[in-house]
């Protein structure tokens, strides 16, 4: 099974994803760190909303 069968197989990956960015950036040979860096503005502006709904503190 090559990394396109994968991909196109019932779009199931960008269903799980959410989007078609995971996939370009596996796509175009970036690494996990580079992944992770993609999203982290998104991460934080995620956990300062969270924040307001946590009942206990936050583990970080």
């Amino acid at each position: 099974m090559s990394l396109l069968d994968f991909f196109n197989k019932n779009n199931f990956f960008n269903l799980l994803a959410g989007t078609d960015k995971i996939m370009n950036l596996i796509k175009g040979g970036a690494n996990g760190l580079q992944i992770r860096e993609t999203y982290q503005i998104e991460l934080e502006k995620f956990k300062l909303i969270r924040k307001k709904y946590l009942i206990y503190d936050d583990f970080e």
